[in-house]
């Protein structure tokens, strides 16, 4: 069931959001570890993704996907 107990849960996804590029970052590997080991303990897969201005990236896997910003970045 879902959180709210009505019908089906959703699949769970953590996100991390920062600035900068979708490099991978000491912090993102270390986020992804803690992410990981919560999910193991709640008994669940709990993927995690780090969300930019330039599109998303699993720090695991390294699959991404990018965007381009539509409306100017601001000065």
């Amino acid at each position: 069931e879902g959180i709210t107990g009505d019908g089906p849960a959703a699949p769970l996804l953590l996100w991390l959001t920062r600035p900068g590029d979708l490099g991978a970052e000491d912090d993102d590997l270390e986020w992804s570890s803690a992410a990981r080991s919560a999910g193991s303990e709640l008994g669940v897969a709990l993927p995690m993704v780090v969300v930019t201005r330039q599109g998303w990236r699993d720090p695991r896997t390294g699959t991404q996907r990018t965007w381009r910003r539509l409306r100017p970045a601001r000065r």
